[in-house]
């Protein structure tokens, strides 16, 4: 098994060896076949593909691993990049290179860039909008003049394939004893919590009660992990192939929308405009005539990525109920 291979310590390749007991097959705990005595990397480069075949056809199975490397200035191999992990540099994974792009100057008010935010933010959100994304600039590009590391901006990843030859060995026959499993008894659950917390979260979030002619906020509200993002409604995003999001809001008879719609602020990454962390709102005011029960309801389409991995497209459907009672006097 292989993995992104940008953290410190991570398997090169973690090899699983297989039983066959009374009860199927089972596993032997991963071992790393690449191990190395600091912890430091074992190949260079990244997102490690792993093969078995017989490479120099001498009836011994191979070992065959592809590997993307960190080139820079048109295709000179990097040490610094390729022997360090990404996370300890801080740079993307391979699909994601800065060489990909074209440069990026830090931002003003007056750059292309902007223009999305300027027509759909007000003076207050664009100011914080401009903020956030040269404060970005300066984290991934900006730093990297000062460090004199100008040159991982034109970082491009490259294939190299890896071959392990095979050695005969006499096979050693290996045998593995079922472990029995107690049974549970009925209506008892286990206190363990084996819940794995989605990369994204989505709620639909209203107010408890509101008055009838009173204007009152309704949002869905995006949380995100850490290293997880999803991608603003700017049109920067689409055509690099990737979802931007979409929110829906359904309004029943009786509640009417109050104005446009509040979008949370985003930032650029590479070529694409994301929002990342929690609490990102897509908030809408909406106003109740009489005093009743509705049901609101939202259509959510969002793609959530990371540095190394992309999940499907989501189209999630969320409801909330909101109270209206008479207004006082």
């Amino acid at each position: 098994m292989t993995g992104s291979y940008r953290h410190p310590a991570s398997h090169a390749v973690t090899f699983f060896r297989g039983v066959k007991t009374d009860d199927g097959h089972r596993f032997h705990p991963g071992v790393d076949l690449l191990p190395t005595a600091d912890g430091a990397k074992a190949l260079p480069g990244s997102g490690q593909r792993v093969y078995v075949d017989d490479w120099n056809l001498d009836g011994v199975p191979d070992l065959i691993i592809g590997v993307s490397v960190a080139t820079v200035n048109d295709g000179e191999f990097s040490d610094e990049l390729s022997w360090e992990w990404e996370d300890v540099n801080e740079v993307e994974s391979a699909g994601k290179d800065p060489g990909l792009y074209p440069p990026r100057e830090r931002p003003t008010a007056e750059s292309e860039s902007m223009a999305w935010a300027k027509e759909y933010y007000s003076e207050e959100e664009f100011e914080a909008h401009l903020k956030l994304n040269q404060d970005y600039w300066y984290k991934t590009v900006g730093r990297l003049y000062d460090e004199g590391k100008a040159h991982w901006l034109t970082m491009r990843h490259q294939g190299r394939v890896y071959v392990m030859l095979g050695e005969r060995r006499e096979a050693t026959p290996v045998t593995a004893e079922a472990v029995p499993v107690r049974a549970r008894r009925a209506g008892k659950q286990s206190a363990k919590n084996t819940t794995v917390q989605p990369p994204v979260t989505v709620e639909l979030v209203a107010p408890a009660e509101i008055r009838a002619g009173e204007a009152a906020k309704v949002a869905v509200s995006f949380d995100m992990r850490p290293g997880w993002y999803i991608y603003a409604p700017t049109g920067r995003n689409a055509p690099h192939g990737m979802i931007e999001t979409s929110v829906d809001f359904g309004l029943p008879d009786g509640i009417e929308a109050v104005g446009g719609r509040a979008l949370p602020l985003h930032h650029f990454k590479g070529l694409y405009d994301i929002y990342e962390g929690t609490d990102r709102e897509w908030a809408q005011r909406v106003e109740a005539g009489a005093a009743g029960r509705y049901e609101v309801t939202a259509k959510v389409t969002y793609q959530t990525c990371k540095n190394d991995l992309c999940l499907p497209p989501r189209t999630e459907s969320l409801s909330a109920l909101l109270a209206v009672v008479e207004p006082d006097g």
